[in-house]
């Protein structure tokens, strides 16, 4: 999924989910959303932590770190990051803002933390200039797999 990215494709945008720092692709419709109104949906798999309206569209919101244990259900403000359009998108809450990353070069032997429980979705790691490891991911194999955990759960 992610050969052929070197330095010179320049910079890209990442964000930590679940303490993992991700890049995301290039051409990808991306929006930061810094408290979101999430509305919980009662009796939802785990990893489904409600929805938002988006410009009047819902939007579900995963949390890839939700433990066990949920707290009650009620409306949440949370920063999420927004993937996709229309009924394609789907949002995941984040760790931090979304930044620029500038890309030194491949770091193929490096792998996300074992917990990490949509490593499906990621691509060979990447090291920005600072030297930290970033892993591109497949947003729609993101969603795939945390709708997937969320059932089986």
């Amino acid at each position: 999924m992610t050969a052929g990215i070197a330095a010179g494709d320049g910079p890209r945008f990442g964000v930590p989910v679940a303490g993992v720092p991700v890049l995301l692709p290039i051409g990808t419709l991306l929006e930061y959303v810094a408290e979101a109104a999430v509305f919980p949906l009662p009796r939802s798999p785990r990893r489904v932590i409600g929805l938002l309206q988006l410009r009047g569209m819902p939007v579900t919101v995963f949390d890839p770190a939700s433990a066990f244990e949920r707290p009650a259900p009620q409306l949440r403000r949370e920063a999420v990051l927004v993937i996709g359009q229309g009924a394609e998108a789907g949002a995941v809450l984040v760790d931090a803002v979304p930044g620029q990353v500038d890309i030194a070069g491949d770091e193929p032997d490096a792998r996300p933390a074992a917990a990490c429980v949509f490593a499906d979705a990621l691509g060979s790691a990447i090291r920005d200039g600072a030297g930290r490891n970033w892993w591109p991911v497949d947003p729609r194999r993101l969603f795939e797999l945390l709708a997937a955990e969320a059932v089986a759960a």
